[in-house]
């Protein structure tokens, strides 16, 4: 029986200085995906906040030392900081470009595409556009964090997103694919989701009744926490941050009161140049980041090895994590530590 191995990775928001994500911590992930046997792996959004200032990340990622096919979706994040362009994040998703089969968007590569390995079709999808306030589908801007204030349903696909989503499927249960979906955003009917989510359910609905089990399996990333239901024969998976353990918009300050000097309150940080070349090593404290103050960070990084067979099954090999000692803790905070260990039909 066919099956496929790949590990996911979830908001890893690297960037010097402002959160505790390293090169090292990628490095560790991949070196994990490899010694569980994945074919490639997949992060799902976030994966920096600044694609034109972070070469040393890309590299780590597209040319990592194992030699694994990489892919990604974007985030809210992707195009966050200086010029940061979806013309200059689009072609740095993957290391495998040249086998992507892409959208169309008003003649222009659309930011959303498949990959077909085995009997397996990979889909990526683009959570990021909102609707204007007069009625068109906008994706976020150059050097934004997410979608602008006056829009509406932010989170969504579009309307041409939907269309190639249900033709994509369509083509996958005649050519007896089995799909998986990534996003940034969920599609879950139990949980934090897209406002295209029970349109998209209807899609998948589709297209297991024109071939059963041709959608399997939805994983997303988005909310740092994890959560995994199955509804109408579709796992949806909610892949936890690989670093980043929780993040709220009122400060608490966990690390503030913590002794900049005394180790267990500091982390291994590695200095890099404009080119992405190693400058040095040093300890910073958790304290030092700028997005320390409203941050909680894992000292080792999550991820999750899913494999799928031909049949549906699916079995997750997850992870743990331990949090960064700190000082204060949010009230109410649901903070997941773990990816579980996961066996299910």
């Amino acid at each position: 029986m066919k099956e496929l191995k790949f590990t996911v990775i979830g908001d890893l928001h690297y960037k010097k200085r402002m959160y505790a994500a390293r090169v090292e911590d990628l490095s560790s992930i991949m070196k994990r995906a490899a010694a569980d046997g994945a074919e490639l792996a997949v992060h799902l959004g976030d994966f920096s906040n600044d694609y034109l200032g972070s070469p040393e990340i890309l590299n780590a990622y597209l040319n990592n030392t194992e030699g694994l096919p990489v892919f990604g979706v974007i985030g809210n994040h992707e195009l966050e900081s200086r010029d940061n362009s979806l013309e200059y994040v689009l072609p740095r998703l993957s290391n495998r470009i040249e086998k992507l089969v892409y959208g169309s968007l008003g003649g222009k590569t659309a930011p959303y595409f498949y990959y077909d390995i085995k009997c397996f079709r990979l889909i990526f999808l683009d959570t990021n556009y909102s609707l204007t306030e007069d009625g068109r589908y906008e994706h976020n801007r150059t050097a934004s964090w997410g979608a602008p204030k006056e829009n509406t349903l932010h989170d969504s696909l579009g309307e041409e997103q939907i269309a190639w989503i249900s033709e994509t499927l369509s083509d996958a249960a005649e050519a007896k694919k089995r799909c998986i979906v990534f996003s940034h955003a969920s599609f879950s009917p139990e949980w934090k989701s897209s406002p295209d989510a029970k349109a998209v359910r209807e899609l998948f609905r589709e297209a297991n009744a024109k071939r059963e089990k041709t959608v399997i399996l939805a994983i997303n990333g988005h909310y740092h926490t994890y959560h995994l239901t199955k509804f109408e024969g579709v796992h949806y998976f909610d892949c936890p941050a690989a670093i980043n353990a929780h993040w709220q918009s009122a400060k608490f300050h966990p690390y503030e009161e913590s002794d900049p000097n005394d180790p267990i309150y500091t982390f291994d940080f590695t200095d890099y140049g404009e080119k992405g070349e190693a400058k040095g090593k040093s300890r910073l404290p958790y304290s030092a980041l700028r997005m320390g103050a409203q941050s909680l960070f894992f000292k080792t990084p999550l991820s999750a090895t899913v494999t799928l067979k031909e049949n549906g099954e699916m079995i997750i090999k997850g992870s743990k994590a331990e949090l960064a000692p700190c000082k204060v803790l949010p009230e109410g905070a649901r903070i997941d530590t773990e990816i579980p260990d996961t066996e299910s039909i």
